[in-house]
């Protein structure tokens, strides 16, 4: 699975942004699903999270 591009970043910064002034009543309407896969691993001496 490839890492995020900057294209991909920057596309979830504005969509983050965008829902910062959603009051807590409106999230109780939201329905939450994430299927999501964490792979740490060392390159170059760096810890990184895939």
């Amino acid at each position: 699975k490839p890492l995020l591009t900057d294209r991909h970043r920057d596309a979830r910064l504005i969509l983050a942004r965008s829902h910062l002034r959603i009051q807590d009543a409106q999230w109780q309407n939201v329905a939450f699903s994430d299927e999501a896969c964490f792979e740490l691993y060392i390159q170059d001496n760096r810890n990184r999270v895939r």
